[in-house]
């Protein structure tokens, strides 16, 4: 789940709007001279080096822009046996961090006039729904069902209310499972518009993009999201050489045990793509264009997640946010800063921009917990204080 979203509140509005290696790489553009980039790395290398030591991290690979400065540094080795050195191409498992990719399909659809926000996700569903979980699910819209406010949650979907915590899925989840699933909810009792944070709504929401376009979830992530944004190594599936730079994870409450990834099949829309700094920071800098472009009053694309957005209260010491569809609106003296996280009780991810400041973080890592959020959330801000 995201880390971020832990103790949520009930109460919810809806707006608008050990082996430790070292490697470094640089790009400049925008503007940005290559001693600007150059400072930026270094002092990237220097935080991660840091936190691999002090967490004792057996791999994180971090990447930061700012002001068209893009700078990544990674810290550790595939795993603790070969040291193979770890890099901003490492794959890592993104967890919940999926949700913004899908939550791109998502909007790319509603774009493309393909999906309504407004419309009732039985109606999209209805091939596969029986007549009594059409009525059931008849008043639950796209929209809600991005905001996490559907009634929906992650008991009703048996591949996360069959797993223990701390247990590595590795049965799947079929599509044939997840009708089942969808087609036994049972609605009564629930209290309509209430947010709950929920990765079972992002299965759903992956479905409802492949009824509609006919295709199956992988070829929707190439095609509005891999290919666009020049992103290769962000995949469902690994082939053969991308499974020679996956980052083998440990357990954030024992570093020296090894986990498996975790294997979510159609739950992966919400909880198990895989990705790399690299791919994420190429993502990044088009949609904090993109965020820019729309604040000066241009049409919101593909990648404007949070054009209406839901309010919940976080874990203590974040306050409140706003969560759009696949990405949350964090208030910050020197924001608003957009963020998604996530954590698999081995690999974790954070991945959080300003538009504002031309400022992005992102964190991939083989052993999450709660720094990884934290320490983004640090960087992007040093980063624009230090940088002013």
């Amino acid at each position: 789940m995201a880390f971020l979203v832990l103790a949520l509140g009930g109460c919810t509005s809806t707006q608008s709007s050990d082996e430790v290696s070292q490697s470094m790489q640089i790009t400049s553009s925008e503007g940005s001279s290559i001693s600007d980039s150059e400072g930026i790395t270094h002092d990237l290398q220097r935080k991660i080096s840091e936190i691999s030591e002090q967490e004792n991290i057996p791999a994180i690979s971090a990447g930061v822009i700012y002001q068209g400065a893009i700078a990544s540094a990674s810290s550790g080795a595939l795993d603790r046996e070969s040291g193979t050195l770890v890099g901003d191409d490492s794959i890592y498992q993104t967890a919940s961090l999926s949700k913004t990719l899908t939550g791109i399909i998502i909007q790319s659809l509603i774009v493309d006039g393909r999906l309504d926000p407004k419309g009732p996700i039985a109606t999209y569903l209805s091939p596969l729904l029986t007549a009594d979980a059409r009525k059931r699910l008849g008043s639950i819209t796209l929209v809600q069902l991005m905001q996490h406010r559907s009634g929906i949650t992650d008991k009703d979907c048996t591949v996360y209310r069959n797993r223990a915590e701390g247990e590595v899925v590795q049965s799947g989840y079929t599509r044939t499972e997840l009708v089942a699933d969808l087609n036994a909810i049972d609605m009564s009792g629930r209290t309509p518009d209430t947010f709950e944070y929920t990765s079972c709504g992002y299965a759903v929401a992956g479905l409802v993009g492949e009824i509609v376009t006919g295709q199956d979830f992988d070829a929707l992530l190439r095609q509005y999201v891999t290919e666009p944004y020049d992103m290769p190594d962000t995949v469902v599936t690994l082939n053969d050489a991308q499974k020679s730079r996956l980052v083998t994870a440990y357990n954030k409450r024992n570093r020296s045990e090894a986990v498996l990834p975790y294997i979510m099949g159609k739950a992966s829309p919400g909880s198990a793509i895989y990705s790399t700094v690299h791919d994420l920071q190429n993502l990044q800098a088009a949609q904090m264009k993109a965020y820019r472009e729309f604040k000066t009053g241009r049409t919101a694309g593909p990648l404007i997640l949070t054009k209406d957005v839901t309010t919940a209260s976080l874990r203590q010491g974040f306050g409140q946010a706003a969560f759009g569809s696949g990405l949350i609106i964090l208030p910050h003296p020197e924001g608003p800063f957009y963020l998604h996280d996530g954590d698999l009780d081995g690999f974790a991810s954070v991945y959080v921009f300003s538009p504002k400041h031309n400022a992005g973080v992102v964190i991939l890592t083989g052993s999450g917990g709660q720094w990884v959020t934290e320490s983004a959330i640090e960087m992007l801000v040093d980063l624009i204080e230090e940088h002013r």
